[in-house]
């Protein structure tokens, strides 16, 4: 499999309806991987017609795994990034933020820093909780610990937990979500990613006069022009040449054509797999630097929850977190809201009693687009939203050759659920998130 990174620059306005009701007027934050498979499919079919095999490889049989491509577009003026920018010329792909994460209620958000290292505009950083849950939960488990000391991790000492510290803030902490960034030399460093977007005035037409027809004037939110996406791409490694040949090509995203809207600039190319996801060249180095990273995050949990007293007597500790809205279904073709000990024994080939679900943090989105292929409306889905958190203890340890360690190696590699080559299922496992519980 290989990394291919695609990035999409609005050349005109975009609208791509958040909600196919039939008075909204709402436009997405992000291209669907609907979207942009059936744009690049499209933009085929024009260029390269007589390619009918590539095509069929390319769109039909899921072998490509096409991503939703989140804002890159900085929330700060690139002057104030411009000492990083020359230190760290490239970065990180951009990620959505877990539902875990918090941030000061009014002044949300990570720090930005100017070139002197000063928070400019003014914002007092974001933090996870994963980890006091864990803790929280692990002491309710030991029983014999009274109530008021389980909620210790939650409120921490001088309420730092719930309560901002930026400078004596002591504002309420909210839930904080969006996009962000790392930038390569420094990991902790971020940038969080945001989508311009403005109210379009747009007036009715007659339909059999082709006139403008009186009393009929809507609005309609679009994406502002210039604004960046970017995503990765995941490839067979024989299709790679047919999707580099849409490098720099000009094609159409979204609704509103006909109004001047959606045009777009596609960049194909390929990555320093370095900076992405797992494949750090061969598979065993993959492998091993996967194996770190679940290492240290049950590591760090460890610690935290001795710190608080709290028992941890299962062999290894993991968290799912979802980087797509992921669409799953039961035994009886049912929806499934959250992934729990059974669903996950269900998607490694694991025995069931190997795992146990101790906390989750999920939400269920309806799923509604237009297939751009057929030119004909999509099956609603429901699936479990981007960011949900999903935190596992495992009686199974972590070894080399183990069979753990290769299923969850293989859950990130392959996605879970339905349609994931429209840009659903991907995971993280462990993600290094969790571990940054000051407000950065």
């Amino acid at each position: 499999m290989k990394y291919l990174y695609l990035e999409m620059r609005a050349e005109e306005p975009l609208a791509i309806r958040a909600d196919h009701a039939a008075n909204g007027a709402k436009t997405t934050k992000l291209l669907t991987g609907s979207a942009v498979l059936g744009s690049l499919a499209a933009l085929h079919r024009q260029r390269y017609s007589e390619q009918r095999t590539d095509f069929t490889d390319l769109f039909l049989k899921d072998q490509v795994y096409f991503p939703q491509l989140l804002p890159a577009s900085y929330s700060v003026s690139k002057r104030w990034l411009k000492p990083f920018l020359d230190k760290n010329r490239f970065f990180m792909p951009v990620l959505p933020v877990p539902r875990t994460a918090q941030s000061c209620k009014r002044f949300g958000g990570f720090y930005k820093l100017d070139q002197e290292g000063f928070n400019v505009p003014e914002r007092h950083g974001v933090r996870d909780t994963l980890l006091d849950w864990a803790a929280f939960y692990l002491l309710q488990q030991k029983g014999s610990i009274p109530a008021e000391k389980c909620i210790v991790p939650l409120e921490g000492e001088k309420q730092r937990k719930k309560q901002c510290y930026y400078k004596g803030c002591e504002e309420s902490l909210d839930h904080f979500t969006g996009y962000y960034r790392r930038h390569r030399g420094d990991s902790k460093l971020r940038t969080a990613m945001e989508v311009k977007s403005s109210l379009e005035l747009h007036t009715g037409i007659n339909r059999e006069q082709g006139t403008v027809e009186d009393g009929i004037l809507y609005s309609r939110e679009v994406i502002a022009r210039d604004s960046l996406f970017s995503g990765i791409i995941k490839v067979p490694d024989h299709l790679e040449g047919q999707l580099l040949q849409f490098h720099d090509e000009r094609t159409y995203i979204g609704t509103g054509r006909t109004r001047g809207l959606g045009k777009v600039r596609i960049v194909v190319s390929r990555t320093d797999d370095s900076d992405y996801g797992l494949m750090y060249g061969e598979q065993e180095q993959a492998l091993k630097s996967f194996k770190e990273r679940l290492n240290k995050f049950d590591d760090t949990l460890r610690k935290v929850c001795n710190a608080y007293e709290a028992e941890t007597r299962a062999a290894f500790y993991f968290a799912l977190t979802l980087h797509a809205p992921a669409i799953l279904f039961d035994d009886y073709l049912r929806y499934r809201g959250s992934i729990d000990a059974a669903t996950l024994a269900e998607l490694t080939g694991i025995e069931p009693k190997t795992f146990e679900l101790l906390y989750q943090n999920a939400g269920v989105q309806r799923i509604a687009g237009w297939n751009e292929l057929w030119g004909t409306p999509r099956q609603q889905d429901y699936a479990i939203e981007t960011g949900s958190v999903f935190l596992f203890s495992s009686q199974q340890k972590l070894d080399d050759d183990d069979q753990l360690l290769q299923a969850l190696y293989r859950l990130e590699e392959e996605g879970i659920g339905q349609r994931r080559a429209e840009g659903f299922g991907r995971v993280c496992v462990s993600d290094p998130f969790h571990l940054e519980r000051e407000q950065m």
